[in-house]
């Protein structure tokens, strides 16, 4: 099988982040079946003898001694794309083969190592595996997030569970193994109501069918009522139905309590004062007066005498952003001649709280057929509203999380491999760069001996000059790369700051051309942070307003207190200014307005004041010049 047919296999295979990692690896491994380029994954250990998974059986040891194969492993494991050949050992019949690794990165730490193995060295076969090992990062941060998902599902105080479209149970979190019991593969009817039959007019056929959202409330064969919400969603590449419910019987129960309690009239007082439901008499005139109320009104804050005397309407507590529909719906049963029915709305209580009501009313009528009454007992299902908002908020917002996050993740990635690679860049040209240093050196003492007349000089020195300005330069690209990528650890210690800024001007190399202006105000003399960082924030910040600058100008260091007892230090120069089209960014890696450069100077200053807990901030006018201020914590 050609590399390039695996790949579309490979590409080709959903991924399955609810698997883990070892389920992944198998799966990665399948995909070379049937091909005469083997994969096997190891994992961190560099164990030469027992891989994670492989495509067939194989083992190191038959091409390597112990010795070298645990060497190849761990070359990989720090980073190493390794490609070797060998021949079988102890005469197998093997052959000749040819052997890459390299590593999978996690946020940077390496989590496994991956081996292709050909008996041939086909082409691309070392960059083969390296988009592999790519690929199989991404998949396995992948799997690490779901992981962490998953352990918030097993958390919330509700049960959650994904079927397929043959109502397969394929995963359930805590509360419902806990609350139905370990479901294996039988189906949601099975585990939920222990039928053998699918549930009549069932919720997720219709959010399949119609792409909505259902709610249902429904009992289970234990007598437990429930209320769920079900709703279509891709999972392991095809569509499944997600289910979240609570369990509502303390609900239910005291609702049919409520009912029985209403035929014993005898009782009725009783009952109601001693339950959290409200038993309510309002007249049928406008703003429904209230002739009678319970005691336990009081769970409202209103004492039954504030309505009864008439004091307080009942609809002056219905939320005025509910009054008119409630208002609509009373007339709109009225006029259908009901004899009961059922609404919800919300009230304000005496301390200005918002409650949720779930209302049941009864018309009463004279003789003659006209509504003179309403009786109604009303429940708080504040905490039923909310609960339900709740379910509602993470059924909408689970897929948005997840995009969200593999967003995140994928950017985090390649922020990883361009300090990865800036470390490697940084380090090939800093030794080449002090090899130019020194020849200069070496060639400044050749020219200044006897023989040599002073215009010749004079111009091999202008030479040299431009030379060593274009080693600085060079030389400030690498430090940037390295500060904007490799870790680092601030010591704080104390700062003479007067000594400190003036020595930072003396080693800034600022042309004669420009003015140049220090000063520390009282209380700001001695602060505490660390030098080494500090100053690199700050040099580059004096070499940016140099080279803003291509004429004369002057250049600003002050140093004040702050307000919240820190210490401000502000670098300003009167150069060509900031364009308004790159303001927004200016902090971000690889942006500048400069006709040569990274781009990486002020997101390295950033990075770098974030790191002593410090902020940077910026003015600039284009044509006048810019301030750059980086506020320090207090000491």
């Amino acid at each position: 099988m050609a590399l390039l047919s695996i790949r579309e296999r490979l590409f080709d295979t959903p991924i399955d982040t609810w698997g883990g990692e070892r389920a992944f690896y198998e799966g990665l491994c399948r995909v070379f079946s049937g091909s005469k380029v083997i994969i096997s994954v190891y994992p961190p250990s560099c164990d030469p003898i027992n891989p994670i998974a492989t495509s067939v059986p194989f083992s190191l040891l038959d091409h390597f001694d112990p010795e070298t194969a645990s060497d190849l492993l761990r070359r990989a494991l720090d980073g190493e794309l390794v490609k070797v050949s060998s021949a079988a050992r102890h005469g197998e019949p093997a052959g000749n083969r040819i052997f890459v690794l390299c590593s999978v990165c996690v946020y940077r730490k390496p989590t496994s190592l991956v081996l292709l193995s050909s008996p041939l060295d086909q082409e691309y076969l070392a960059e083969f595996v390296k988009s592999i090992s790519q690929y199989a990062s991404v998949v396995v941060s992948l799997i690490r997030e779901t992981q962490v998902e998953q352990a918030l599902l097993e958390t919330i105080p509700a049960y959650v569970y994904i079927k397929d479209r043959e109502f397969n149970i394929v995963y359930c979190n805590k509360y419902f193994r806990d609350t139905f019991g370990i479901p294996g593969k039988t189906k949601c009817y099975q585990v939920l109501k222990g039928s053998t039959e699918q549930c009549p007019s069932c919720p997720s056929t219709t959010a399949l069918a119609m792409g909505e959202t259902v709610k249902r409330e429904w009992v289970s064969h234990k007598g437990r009522a429930y209320l769920s919400i079900h709703r279509k969603i891709q999972f392991r590449g095809s569509e499944h139905l997600l289910t979240i419910g609570i369990d509502i019987t303390d609900s239910k129960v005291l609702e049919e309590q409520l009912r029985d309690a209403v035929s014993e009239l005898s009782e009725l007082e009783f009952i109601i004062n001693k339950s959290p439901a409200v038993t309510f008499l309002w007249k049928n005139e406008e703003g429904w007066p209230v002739e009678y109320v319970t005691e336990n009104v009081s769970l409202f804050g209103y004492s039954p005498e504030e309505f009864m005397s008439g004091k307080i309407r009942f609809a002056d507590v219905v939320h005025p952003d509910d009054l008119d529909r409630v208002s609509s719906e009373v007339k709109e049963h009225l006029s259908r001649g009901a004899d009961s029915f059922e609404q919800v709305y919300r009230i304000i209580t005496k301390d200005r709280r918002e409650r949720w009501l779930r209302d049941y009313t009864w018309v009463r009528r004279d003789n003659s057929g006209r509504v003179t009454h309403f009786q109604g007992i009303v429940l708080d299902i504040t905490d039923e509203v909310l609960a339900k908002e709740v379910l509602k908020e993470y059924t909408s917002n689970l897929e948005k999380v997840v995009l969200e996050r593999t967003k995140a993740l994928r950017e985090a990635e390649r922020m990883a491999a361009i300090g990865e690679t800036a470390l490697m860049v940084g380090h090939d040209l800093r030794n080449p760069l002090q090899v130019i240093v020194n020849l200069v050196y070496s060639i400044r003492e050749a020219i200044r001996s006897p023989g040599i007349g002073d215009e010749t000089r004079d111009s091999l020195e202008k030479r040299l000059d431009t030379l060593v300005s274009q080693v600085d330069y060079m030389d400030k690209i690498v430090s940037d790369l390295t500060d904007y990528s490799r870790p680092l650890e601030p010591r704080s210690e104390k700062i003479d700051l007067p000594s400190f800024l003036k020595d930072l001007v003396k080693g800034a190399k600022i042309p004669k051309r420009i003015r140049v202006s220090v000063a520390v105000e009282d209380g700001a003399g001695t602060i505490k942070s660390d030098p080494s960082i500090l100053r690199r924030a700050l040099m580059n910040l004096v070499i940016n307003a140099v080279q803003a600058m291509p004429g004369e100008g002057s250049l600003q260091i002050a140093a004040h207190p702050t307000k919240e007892g820190g210490t401000a230090i502000t670098v300003s120069d009167t150069g060509v200014g900031i364009p308004p089209e790159i303001k927004g960014k200016l902090f971000n890696p690889f942006v500048t307005s400069k006709a040569k450069g990274m781009g990486l100077g002020l997101s390295v200053v950033s990075r770098l004041v974030g790191l002593l807990g410090g902020e940077i901030s910026f003015e600039s006018e284009v044509g006048k010049g810019s301030s750059f201020t980086v506020r320090l914590p207090p000491s």
